[in-house]
């Protein structure tokens, strides 16, 4: 967890993420309460979107708009 602490959850999955004409397959950790759910930073690398914080949006990168560009490094 970002405390520091270690906790059992249940992974759900796969499940297929769509924004715009962006596609990733991630899993899903099954949390209990009121949480907020968080999406990761790897789908998000997967499908090349970008954050754009003046205006808090999730936006297709620009530089790649037709399609997602990954790097494998």
């Amino acid at each position: 967890m970002a405390d520091g602490s270690v906790v059992e959850h249940v992974v759900m999955g796969p499940i297929i993420v769509k924004f715009a004409n962006r596609t990733a397959t991630s899993g899903a950790i099954a949390l209990q309460g009121d949480n907020y759910p968080l999406f990761a930073a790897i789908p998000m690398e997967e499908m090349d979107v970008i954050i754009y914080y003046r205006r808090q949006e999730l936006l297709v990168n620009p530089g790649h708009a037709y399609m997602a560009e990954l790097s494998l490094k």
